[in-house]
């Protein structure tokens, strides 16, 4: 059994309520919905019954969710933080082999320059570091304000 083009509206205004608004995932989510309150219509339960049924069962993939791998501040529903893993996990492993490799290399490598250089460098690396230190409190501050 079908459901109507009024049943489906009244699908689509749950989702618009909840913020989902990620178009992709909306239509495949939408999608997944329908043929679930479909299967339980088949089952001789009321619309209504079907659409509360379905919703309980959906929920908890509309909590919000943070994930390690796409930091700690970005929060969404669970679906769409688990595809958004799917897609940036192998990012992680590449940024993550960007930062090791080049340090290795160093560690390995001796480099020799002249005191007057390494000082300079050093100077300029301390400064840098200080500063996004620095950046990184303000950036704290301003997000756990309430």
């Amino acid at each position: 059994m079908e459901i109507t083009k009024k049943q489906q509206q009244q699908l689509e205004v749950y989702l618009q309520n909840k913020d989902f608004d990620f178009i992709d995932l909306n239509i495949e989510v939408l999608d997944h919905m329908i043929s679930d309150i479909e299967s339980l219509l088949r089952k001789n339960y009321s619309f209504e019954n079907a659409f509360k049924i379905t919703i309980l069962k959906w929920e908890k993939y509309f909590k919000e969710t943070s994930s390690f791998y796409l930091g700690r501040y970005y929060t969404e529903s669970k679906i769409v933080v688990k595809k958004a893993i799917k897609i940036f996990k192998p990012f992680c492993f590449l940024y993550l082999a960007a930062y090791i490799l080049p340090v290795a290399f160093l560690k390995l490598v001796p480099i020799q320059v002249a005191e007057n250089t390494a000082d300079f460098i050093n100077n300029f690396l301390f400064s840098f570091a200080a500063s996004l230190l620095c950046y990184m409190f303000f950036f704290f501050c301003k997000n756990n304000e309430v």
